[in-house]
């Protein structure tokens, strides 16, 4: 039996987690362009509702399927059953309580960039 490790699909996932700094760059880069139209409330309401409730309520309708990408995915039939031991250790209760935390902490990072957004701004 070989180790998860070795899951190419498991490494695209670690591939994409490592673009969050890009990410968070290019939203604190956008937050700080321009003279903000809305109030600062419906600003971060709107950036928060479009970035992290989708996500949110995938994870408590439909959990993550770490062995599907965008139009490739595996059957659950096909899995060995390593793929079929990682799926059970992520598809847990637990994981919804983490997709709320991770929506609270995107929530406090988003909150975080918005006040530095006006020192980018001016550099």
């Amino acid at each position: 039996m070989h180790s998860f490790r070795s899951e190419p699909i498991l490494w695209i996932h670690v591939a994409g987690l490592a673009t969050l700094p890009v990410f968070l760059v290019l939203c604190l880069l956008f937050l700080s362009v321009g003279e903000p139209f809305l109030p600062v409330w419906m600003e971060l309401l709107l950036v928060a509702a479009i970035g992290v409730l989708p996500l949110l309520w995938m994870q408590l309708r439909r959990p993550f399927y770490i062995f599907a990408l965008l139009g490739i995915a595996q059957k659950p039939e096909n899995l060995t059953e390593q793929q079929r031991k990682i799926l059970c250790l992520i598809n847990t209760k637990s994981n919804r309580i983490l997709a709320l935390v991770a929506s609270v902490l995107s929530i406090w990072i988003l909150w975080n960039l918005y006040q530095i957004a006006p020192l980018v701004a001016n550099s």
